[in-house]
């Protein structure tokens, strides 16, 4: 550790006694000094010499004794994780727009879908789940919306430690695979079991690491690049219910939900191309 005199105790006062004109007055300080481990700091440092000097209510410091404190550089994984150097962001450029394209291609189905549950519960409360109370068809939806979410925890720490590549495929499989099976679902079990469960836990598989990769290209236009990839949903929920209800008259619900359920893993499959997260680049010495 390093040894530098510190401020200790202040032992004397020295006051002007002129008091026509107190405004104005002076105090000037006389600091002792003592040794002290400290870190970071000039061990050279006097601290006799910095007496601060109060007039008419303002501090003045001489500048010139500052370049006695010297700064220390932070190489530590935490300080990288705290100071992003935004020379290290693209904050631009093909790659980085594919990206955020890729990401809005996938939240079109991820979010889309839950802005269209209106849509799909209308339906089924008045057909599969004729005979069924409100209140048990709505557990349908409201498992749905909350696993999507919860399970976010979990996909939120395996991108931190593996990237995106691995949850894309993972998700796009579960979500897909819940959505066909919601096509031929009959009882409130299935339903659960199909779209609550699966298509569920795909949307909270997808969603983390479709809003996360933008953010590893993007610094100062991290903000602007993750709105427009978030529009993808707005545009999945305007378009979704729309397309489902004109299908249901023409080709009735299986298929409708089967078009939908294309619609949706190509959008995915777009994306798992388009959207990963840059690695940051390994300086070779």
């Amino acid at each position: 550790m390093l040894n530098i005199p510190i401020i200790a105790n202040s032992k004397r006062f020295l006051f002007s006694k002129d008091h026509e004109a107190q405004s104005t007055r002076d105090h000037d300080v006389e600091l002792e000094t003592r040794e002290g481990p400290s870190s970071g700091y000039n061990p050279n440092f006097n601290a006799e010499d910095a007496i601060l000097k109060k007039n008419s209510d303002q501090v003045d410091l001489d500048v010139n004794k500052l370049t006695n404190v010297t700064s220390r550089v932070l190489n530590t994984p935490e300080a990288s994780l705290i100071y992003d150097d935004d020379r290290e962001f693209p904050d631009g450029g093909l790659k980085a727009w594919l990206v955020v394209f890729g990401a809005f291609m996938g939240l079109v189905p991820v979010f889309g879908l839950i802005n269209s549950l209106g849509a799909i519960e209308s339906y089924i409360s008045k057909h599969q789940l004729a005979n069924i109370s409100s209140s048990t068809i709505s557990w349908i939806f409201s498992l749905y919306l909350a696993i999507s979410f919860l399970s976010c925890i979990l996909s939120g720490g395996y991108f931190d430690r593996n990237g995106s590549i691995g949850l894309m495929c993972t998700g796009t499989v579960i979500y897909a695979g819940g959505l066909f099976a919601l096509a031929n679902c009959k009882s409130v079990w299935q339903f659960i079991l199909a779209f609550s469960v699966c298509s569920g836990l795909g949307t909270g598989i997808l969603m983390t690491p479709l809003i996360g990769t933008v953010a590893t290209w993007f610094l100062k236009r991290r903000g602007i690049a993750t709105s427009i990839s978030t529009m993808g949903g707005s545009i999945g929920g305007i378009v979704f219910p729309i397309m489902l209800r004109k299908l249901y008259k023409e080709v009735g619900f299986q298929w409708a939900i089967r078009i939908l359920s294309f619609i949706c893993l190509t959008c995915l499959i777009c994306a798992s191309v388009l959207a990963r997260e840059r690695t940051k680049p390994v300086v070779q010495p």
